[in-house]
């Protein structure tokens, strides 16, 4: 197997990889929210004590199954970027692989993953560049990676802009009901309280700074973008400056809110469009 070929093959690992590592984090997340929701139970309704009890233990497994998944994401996610920066630089300039570390990378990705492989492996066509390995080559596979990160970026911060919007004007609203005669003290001192043990679990998930993350994300991919489309007009492409902005754009996706595989089905038409009238 050349260089190419073991290039593409870890390709198509490392996105696999990325989709068991998001799948993690919003796992994690979810979690996280109902271990949050089973602890605002107790406060709402008189149970025992051992009813309490109860509930402060499954809040706990939950929280613990959460912190697993996360674990698990950290530990996938890293491995599988690392996969995914090494399959650019052997597609792309067909530097060599490792034999030993190509066949660890394999071992580790699992038998699920593998299994995933055989039966999903890599369209032909996967990047549309037809150029030979080169300074031209890897310039195009990353300025086709780039455009789908930014367009996946821009569609997720509106997503996360909409989920903050959401829930401040739903406190605004439960707030703003109790100075109203029609709703009676008890219901009133309600409101409050949920409003006040909410506000935790909101910081906690901390929907404004994934939209700030992402605005600053989608600024950043969106300007190296740009640099690689004006390399890419250049008579002579120059390797150091490719390889230079290859590695300010993994700097920035690295550091990126996972993406599930299902927004990414739900998005993908509207992109490849989008790129295909370029």
């Amino acid at each position: 197997m050349d260089n190419l070929q073991k290039g593409a093959e870890l390709n198509q690992l490392s996105r696999l990889l990325l989709d068991q590592a998001a799948s993690n984090w919003y796992k994690a997340l979810a979690f996280e929210l109902v271990a949050a929701v089973i602890g605002l139970v107790p406060a709402f309704f008189d149970f025992s004590n051992d009813t309490n009890v109860g509930f402060a233990i499954f809040g706990c497994v939950f929280i613990a199954i959460g912190y697993f998944f996360r674990l698990r994401f950290d530990d996938v996610y890293d491995r599988a970027e690392t996969m995914r920066r090494q399959s650019v630089l052997s597609e792309g300039l067909d530097w060599p692989i490792n034999s030993v570390q190509f066949s660890e990378w394999k071992m580790k990705a699992g038998k699920k993953i593998l299994d995933a492989f055989r039966f999903n492996p890599r369209a032909p066509d996967y990047y549309e560049t037809q150029e030979d390995a080169g300074p031209k080559r890897i310039l195009q596979l990353t300025i086709e990676s780039a455009h789908w990160m930014r367009n996946l970026y821009f569609r997720m911060r509106i997503l996360m802009w909409i989920l903050f919007g959401v829930s401040v004007c739903m406190s605004i609203i439960l707030l703003g009901l109790t100075p109203f005669t029609f709703v009676n003290e008890e219901a009133r001192f309600a409101i409050t309280y949920f409003v006040f043990l909410a506000l935790p679990i909101l910081v906690s998930i901390d929907i404004l700074g994934w939209a700030l993350k992402l605005n600053r994300l989608y600024s950043s991919v969106l300007e190296i973008e740009k640099d690689l489309n004006r390399a890419e007009q250049k008579t002579e492409v120059d390797l150091p400056e490719v390889l230079r902005l290859v590695s300010e754009y993994n700097c920035q996706v690295v550091s990126g809110i996972p993406i599930h595989k299902q927004l990414f089905k739900w998005w993908h038409d509207d992109i490849q469009k989008l790129w295909d009238e370029r």
